[in-house]
């Protein structure tokens, strides 16, 4: 499964990370902490 864009509202994150395998959830979640930081 290959993540293109990610929803800006955390709402709508947490929908789609109920919905991915927690390796991806933790990563994704490391990429987003990079961009906004």
């Amino acid at each position: 499964m290959t993540i293109t864009v990610l929803p800006a509202c955390p709402d709508c994150l947490a929908l789609s990370f109920t919905r991915m395998e927690p390796g991806l959830v933790i990563r994704a979640l490391k990429l987003y902490a990079k961009t906004t930081s």
